[in-house]
């Protein structure tokens, strides 16, 4: 009530705190799910494991939830759905929250549609910027479970929700195949557990997709900070943005701590501090690393697929033309997401007469040289579809 209160205050006056004091309300899981269950809810946010994270914190109380990456795509689903709430991440490609915010705003079917922001960091100047662009809300990010669920309460109306019955916890079986430590260095498993309710095979699955995406990352902030094209600052700023919101999903808060400071420093041009904090972030990044690998099964290692069998596999067409299509756009948008999709795309290409142009093509992603990325990759496009037609304008 004194945080309702303070806000209340700023707001009649116009005036700002040094911090936005979070309204949060405790109840307990069935109060959440008694007032705001079977609630439809899209969530926007370009990052994976964010969205994972975001999904199981609110399907756990009953939300009925849709995903969209970035700005564009949450247009295009709101336009087909009637939600009762829309979670926004700001910094998105292609179109970020303020400016899907603004085009929601704009229509007159979206003016009362809740929108909420989700923050890295949740002080005065975002909020302000929030409320510019016509979002109703904001709350921080990573999940504060409480704050949250406040946010949805406070702006869902209970009466447009067809309330269903909501199961109890589920119970989580431990995944047999790893051996889990009591600790492990850099990550606080209790703090993960608990913003994953106890879902050791989702938070498992999440640590192998952080080794798989951001193992390199060190070596690609280097480059990109030492480039001479005009967005290589930018390009690293986004991609130590992208680290830090994903450990912080994780509990990993050495590395978030380490991230923030990095990105900071680079959105500030603060260039002789860079090789100190880009120090700092590759120890902390190291070290998540390390846990990751210490866990009895490593990424990779659950695949039972040899590369001799998938030699053996004739070209999938079917599944070959979206991962296609997705890493042209991926690319196209000098999206860090590329590296993953070419890694489910080259097993697919084994028996193909690409491994030159496809070789290039790994080189430009990793180099985040997405001209040659795009080059190669029209290469390859054109030896297994004999055009390129079908990627050659992304949107």
């Amino acid at each position: 009530h004194d945080a309702l209160l303070f806000n209340t205050i700023l707001n009649i006056f116009g005036q700002s705190g040094p911090e936005t004091l979070p309204i949060t309300v405790d109840m307990d899981r069935s109060q959440v799910i008694a007032k705001i269950g079977g609630a439809h809810v899209l969530l926007v946010d370009d990052n994976a494991i964010n969205r994972q994270v975001a999904r199981e914190v609110l399907e756990d109380v009953g939300l009925v939830v849709d995903m969209a990456a970035d700005g564009l795509e949450a247009l295009q689903k709101v336009a087909n759905f009637g939600y009762h709430a829309v979670l926004m991440d700001i910094q998105m490609p292609k179109m970020d929250g303020y400016q899907a915010s603004r085009h929601l705003r704009s229509d007159p079917n979206y003016q009362d549609l809740p929108i909420i922001a989700m923050t890295a960091h949740a002080m005065v100047g975002d909020r302000d910027k929030c409320l510019e662009a016509g979002m109703n809300d904001h709350v921080a990010k990573p999940i504060d479970k409480k704050q949250l669920f406040s946010a949805l309460i406070r702006w869902i109306d209970p009466q447009e929700i067809i309330h269903q019955s909501i199961p109890a916890h589920a119970e989580m079986t431990q995944n047999d195949a790893v051996v889990w430590p009591e600790q492990l260095p850099g990550i606080d498993i209790t703090a993960a557990m608990e913003r994953l309710n106890h879902n050791r095979r989702l938070f498992h699955a999440l640590l192998v997709e952080f080794d798989q995406n951001f193992a390199n990352c060190t070596h690609k902030i280097r480059l990109t900070l030492g480039g001479k094209r005009q967005n290589d600052q930018e390009l690293a700023a986004n991609l130590v943005h992208t680290v830090k919101g994903v450990a912080g999903n994780i509990s990993a808060d050495g590395l978030f701590n380490a991230a923030l400071a990095l990105e900071k420093s680079i959105k500030l041009n603060k260039k002789e501090s860079w090789p100190r904090l880009l120090d700092h972030f590759d120890d902390a990044l190291q070290q998540v690393l390390a846990s990751i690998a210490s866990l009895s099964v490593t990424p990779g290692s659950t695949n039972t697929d040899t590369d001799t069998d998938r030699t053996q596999q004739p070209l999938d067409r079917v599944k070959l033309q979206p991962l296609l299509l997705e890493l042209a756009l991926l690319i196209h948008n000098r999206d860090f997401g590329a590296a993953k999709c070419l890694s489910i795309l080259k097993p697919l290409l084994a028996n193909a007469s690409v491994q030159r142009p496809l070789q290039q093509l790994e080189e430009g992603i990793d180099r985040i040289d997405f001209v040659t990325a795009e080059a190669a990759l029209a290469e390859v496009v054109c030896a297994v579809e004999g055009s390129y037609d079908f990627v050659q304008s992304p949107h």
